[in-house]
């Protein structure tokens, strides 16, 4: 977590570290550079249904958040839903601002509502757990 952020952004990047730190792999924060930042939670726990039991997720937290709410996110390319079966609405895309060693397949799932006030990304990454959890 070396980029530098707001007191606000800093403090919930440490409740999702509280929560999702996973055999000392630790939240990663990068800045894009144009005012956004990419954040990377290790080894999110995956429901039953995939190929995987956890995964590696990535997001784009925006410009403008907590007003502008968090959209889409990655996984490694490798993450299918069992049978090799690829989850719809996702395809092979390019993280912003990132240059990946790995493939990785962007999931065009969007949060249908968001309270700037209520929300942080540890309830995003709920989102994005109940969204791997209703493909089963």
């Amino acid at each position: 977590m070396s980029a530098v952020c707001s007191p606000h952004l800093k403090g919930q990047l440490g409740e999702l570290e509280t929560e999702y730190n996973r055999d000392g792999n630790s939240v990663e924060l990068t800045s894009v550079g144009d005012g956004s930042f990419v954040i990377k939670v290790p080894k999110v726990r995956i429901p039953p249904g995939w190929n995987a039991n956890e995964a590696d997720i990535w997001f784009v937290i925006p410009v403008q958040y907590p007003s502008a709410r968090p959209d889409c996110f990655w996984t490694v390319e490798s993450l299918l839903l069992e049978g090799g079966r690829i989850p719809q609405n996702t395809g092979p895309n390019p993280l912003p601002g990132h240059a990946q060693a790995i493939p990785l397949r962007w999931y065009s799932w969007h949060v249908q509502q968001w309270s700037p006030i209520g929300d942080t990304l540890a309830t995003y990454l709920q989102v994005i757990r109940r969204r791997f959890a209703d493909l089963k």
